[in-house]
């Protein structure tokens, strides 16, 4: 079984998760997501998956686990709305 990885935050840190994503065994990289959609087009140029808004990726029923690379000032309202189908 393949987990669907969404990825929230695509500046300059996501290389390093996204290059490590694309390399484990069992995990898929399905979807890019930023506040700037450039940065997530680019992204997934580079290592795959499908560029989305941050509120598409969220909504996603087929993303499995979120990886939440946002900046401090959105991290933790960002992780909030990612566990808000779990609490």
């Amino acid at each position: 079984m393949s987990l669907n990885v969404g990825v929230i935050g695509c500046g300059m840190v996501s290389h390093a998760y996204l290059g490590s994503i694309i390399r484990a065994p069992g995990l898929t990289l399905a979807a890019l997501g930023s506040r700037t959609m450039h940065s997530a087009w680019t992204q997934a140029a580079r290592y795959g998956g499908h560029a989305v808004t941050v509120d598409a990726l969220l909504a996603d029923p087929a993303i499995d686990l979120v990886v939440n690379l946002a900046p401090p000032g959105v991290h933790h309202s960002i992780g909030r709305r990612a566990l808000e189908p779990y609490s």
